[in-house]
């Protein structure tokens, strides 16, 4: 299941872009592949995108898919900030094998994502779909049996209540070892890796 995501949100963004870079209706429907009237539809609010959508969007003009998604709500103080997410509320999206929902993204210039993640059981994994990318990553076990499987050490079994956080320039890949659906929560850095939740889809 994919997402939709609020119209006025992002067609503002991206009405602001627009203006800010001078861009045509037409020249932005030409970089992302989206038609002119969706896009229109999207800036006048009769309209939303579900998050592959949203993907193709940000990739088009080369920002990073949070330039979209994160909402943020002027503080009664300055300079202090919080995001909050209602159960099941998030941005959820299907990776591979796994099913993700995005949690407390509504500050801008935020520099860590926070995932949920719901993975199946996997009883043979790819050996080659291992995943590798700039910063670090945490993981904590909300429920069910994880195998962390990465390039430099032995699989490690990861029980509810386990944690575990590692460079992920080293190669790595989750596998689910118990017959319930595994639960996640997981922190990755964005500002190293502006295009994380992009290539989670892929």
């Amino acid at each position: 299941m994919i997402s939709t995501l609020a119209a006025d949100t992002i067609g503002d963004r991206l009405r602001a872009l627009r203006k800010r870079e001078g861009w045509t209706l037409t020249e932005v429907a030409s970089r992302t592949g989206i038609s002119q009237g969706t896009l229109s539809k999207l800036e006048n609010g009769r309209t939303k995108l579900n998050f592959s959508s949203v993907v193709k969007l940000a990739s088009g003009l080369n920002l990073p898919v949070t330039d979209f998604t994160n909402a943020e709500v002027a503080p009664a103080i300055s300079g202090a900030r919080r995001s909050v997410t209602r159960a099941g509320a998030g941005l959820r999206f299907q990776g591979h094998d796994i099913e993700y929902e995005v949690l407390a993204d509504g500050l801008a210039g935020m520099r860590n994502v926070f995932l949920r993640a719901r993975i199946k059981q996997q009883p043979n994994p790819d050996p080659a779909a291992f995943r590798r990318h700039p910063g670090q990553e945490f993981i904590y076990v909300v429920s069910g049996e994880l195998q962390l499987e990465t390039e430099a050490y032995a699989p490690i079994r990861l029980q509810e209540g386990d944690s575990v956080v590692f460079d992920s320039s080293m190669g790595h890949r989750y596998v689910s070892v118990s017959e319930a659906d595994t639960i996640l929560l997981i922190e990755m850095e964005v500002a190293s890796y502006p295009t994380v939740i992009e290539d989670l889809v892929i």
